[in-house]
């Protein structure tokens, strides 16, 4: 793991395997450990980078605000450093829009995407007022209560309690400032069905059948925006899909990318 310096942000970077690269982006509020086995398995044949957002896992805390655009112009800072210049992508949630970003900004850099629980339309406004209500308290009493009111909400109803446990801990590794930082950049994404339309990468949709954050609906849609789509929404599943089915995740991905 290593810290890089781009875009005005710090960034922590696991640089594992060796082949054709792949990124790799977390979900909020989690950081890139929750993806430890996915990076592991596809390392087998594959160079995998894994980046933390700032503020969470081995990324230092923002100074200040961050965008969907500013991790992406600081991502391709992070390519051009470790001299890549295409790759395949899988980005959950946040990272998807972060990939998708990337995607406009840098057309012709993907050649595969995996995009998780994602969506093209912005944040509705109580959505935006949940955030900035969330950044705020994160900044007064710090993460400890993510845990327990968000933490929940990222698995199926009925997670397994392994599963809980493992967000609840990664969770409370973020800063309260990564976290107010997350919160605000995901408040104020726009609307990227252009972005969407525009993507040249072969690109699959991977949904989780109960996901309670992001509807199914929102999936088809970028589904459709996308011109080489498909959408695969996996039966049992929430919104950190792999946690509650991690061998159809798996399997999925690797189908997809191995294709």
């Amino acid at each position: 793991m290593e810290i890089l310096e781009v875009g005005g942000l710090r960034l922590g970077v696991t640089d594992a395997g060796a082949g054709a690269p792949v990124l790799m982006l977390h979900p909020f509020p989690l950081d890139g450990t929750v993806l430890d086995a996915q990076v592991d398995l596809l390392a087998r044949e594959r160079r995998v980078l894994r980046v933390d957002f700032p503020g969470f896992g081995n990324s230092p805390p923002p100074a200040g605000p961050v965008s969907i655009e500013g991790y992406a112009r600081a991502l391709r800072e992070v390519f051009a450093k470790k001299k890549i210049s295409r790759a395949d992508g899988l980005g959950m949630s946040l990272g998807s829009y972060a990939l998708i970003e990337l995607s406009r900004q840098a057309p012709m850099f993907f050649e595969r995407l995996v995009l998780v629980s994602s969506r093209a339309t912005p944040a509705s406004p109580e959505a935006r007022l949940d955030r900035e209500t969330m950044a705020k308290r994160a900044e007064v009493e710090g993460v400890g209560w993510i845990a327990g009111s968000w933490g929940p909400l990222l698995l199926r109803p009925d997670p397994e309690l392994a599963a809980l446990r493992t967000v609840e801990k990664i969770i409370n590794r973020a800063t309260p400032q990564g976290v107010a930082a997350g919160a605000r950049a995901l408040a104020s994404r726009g609307d990227q069905s252009a972005a969407a339309k525009a993507i040249a990468a072969k690109t699959l949709v991977l949904h989780g059948g109960e996901d309670r954050i992001t509807p199914l609906g929102e999936a088809t849609l970028l589904a459709q925006l996308i011109p080489q789509s498909s959408l695969e929404v996996i039966p049992g599943a929430g919104h950190v899909v792999h946690l509650d089915e991690p061998d159809r995740f798996d399997r999925a991905v690797v189908s997809f990318l191995s294709a």
